[in-house]
């Protein structure tokens, strides 16, 4: 009975405890077996209570983070299998977002992911510039595919403004000039009324 109190207690504080520490370090890492799967376990608890898109987004940069820095650990330990699995696990968060950023409506939260996906990518060159050298292949492939899904929405993105802006233009009650230069609704407002 107190090995169950302990297990339980582990399993409960274990998410918690490293949910506390800063976010360049990997925490929980593959080599640790079956606690490792628990912490991804409760990554994915965390990320199918999030209340919206938006915060699922956020949670799966945040995690594929996580699993960057594991790679790098682990590669750092000589082991191998382990870092392909966080790079594994590191490429499913990425896609997720992808996924993700495709449901959402609301461009500024687009807008938001973007930038979330450019820091992250920013950390995961600084990883690159420390790793060692059998670490960098896993980690150009990561920063290429995290720039891959940021071109993907930004494209999307880009493409819902200009469907946004031919709507209002269409509607009748604003008058843009040929030559006026407008890339975002806001861009609109001093013509409104046809002045």
């Amino acid at each position: 009975m107190k090995k169950l109190i302990t297990i339980l207690m582990i399993v409960l504080i274990l998410p918690v405890a490293f949910a506390q520490e800063s976010e360049t370090t990997p925490g929980v890492t593959p080599d640790w077996g079956f606690i490792y799967s628990l912490d991804k376990f409760f990554d994915e608890a965390k990320v199918k209570s999030a209340e919206s898109n938006f915060e699922k987004a956020q949670l799966r940069i945040q995690i594929a983070e996580e699993r960057a820095m594991e790679m790098e650990a682990m590669h750092k330990k000589g082991k191998s299998t382990e870092a392909n699995l966080a790079q594994l696990e590191y490429q499913k968060n990425i896609e997720d977002v992808d996924l993700i950023t495709d449901e959402m409506e609301d461009d500024d939260e687009k807008n938001k992911i973007q930038d979330k996906l450019q820091n992250h990518i920013m950390v995961l060159e600084r990883v690159r510039e420390m790793a060692p050298v059998q670490a960098q292949e896993g980690l150009n492939n990561a920063i290429q595919n995290s720039n891959k899904v940021m071109e993907v929405n930004n494209i999307k993105v880009s493409y819902n403004n200009r469907r946004s802006l031919t709507q209002i233009k269409n509607s009748g009650t604003i008058i843009i000039p040929e030559d006026a230069v407008v890339t975002e609704e806001s861009d609109i407002e001093q013509y409104r009324g046809g002045n």
